[in-house]
């Protein structure tokens, strides 16, 4: 695998420089290009595409190995393993902000240094696969033709898709930027009783809210139509509550509700 992998080295010491491409080439890596500062490596990295930056992060130039990192990620996608004699504090915090990277302080063994371009080339790939599926869920959710809103754990739109802010006066799908109870008004079939706020009857329960039957959604142009849906808990990592989302399935005029079977969802 190792004979497969391209790698730059961004290095200001030319020694330090030569020396860490005889070693990644001992271990099988393939040395594409090398670049004394930041500013080089992000005009000429299009010239080799690499697979992996092995990074020093005190480079001379107005861009140190973090900063070229983030920018190199941003314009390339690569994904990169600093190597630093700096270990404090400040310095590990910085290198957490760049997504997938790897850190090597000095002196390192070859060994290290290869395990570190394997967990960032592995993290790398985990963070593609997410966001791959998280464009392709988008796009699904974006083309859904009934409204789905989520929020954040403080009510704030978090994502819209095409046909909720067509109907809600929401401004775009990933920036509404207002509380769900400023667009989502609810009444009961003769527009004279307000229905619970979907949000908090979620965040205060921790379960699915149900559209009653007869529901009626006052869109942003005033019109009144009936809808049927459902608003569920979103969930972090750790189980705690972060949000909701919601659905609403717009009827003909003449329905009064939208049956759900057992186990389908909408």
């Amino acid at each position: 695998m190792a004979r497969n992998v391209k790698i730059s080295v961004v290095e200001d010491d030319p020694i330090f420089s030569r020396i860490l491409k005889v070693r990644l080439t001992g271990l099988g890596y393939e040395v594409v290009s090398q670049y004394s500062s930041g500013e080089e490596a992000l005009e000429r990295l299009h010239e080799s595409w690499p697979h992996l930056m092995i990074m020093d992060i005190l480079l001379e130039g107005a861009l140190d190995g973090v900063e070229t990192s983030r920018e190199i990620m941003d314009r390339y996608r690569i994904p990169t393993v600093f190597v630093s004699g700096a270990t404090d504090e400040r310095t590990i915090a910085r290198v957490n902000t760049v997504p997938g990277a790897e850190f090597v302080s000095k002196p390192f063994s070859d060994e290290d240094l290869r395990i570190a371009i394997q967990l960032a080339l592995a993290k790398y790939r985990f963070i593609h696969q997410i966001q791959a599926r998280e464009a392709r869920f988008r796009e699904v959710l974006a083309q859904f033709p009934g409204g789905i809103i989520a929020t954040d754990a403080q009510g704030i739109i978090t994502f819209a898709n095409a046909a909720a802010c067509a109907l809600l006066g929401c401004d775009g799908p990933d920036g509404a930027s207002v509380h769900l109870r400023e667009v989502l008004r609810l009444t009961d079939a003769t527009g004279a009783q307000a229905l619970e706020d979907p949000f908090e009857a979620v965040m205060r329960t921790g379960r699915t809210w149900r559209f009653p039957p007869n529901t009626v959604l006052v869109a942003g142009d005033h019109e009144k139509r009936p809808v049927a849906g459902y608003a569920g808990p979103l969930r972090d990592g750790d189980g705690h509550p972060a949000g909701i989302i919601l659905t609403l399935i717009f009827l003909a005029p003449e329905q009064r509700t939208l049956r759900f079977r057992p186990g389908v969802t909408f």
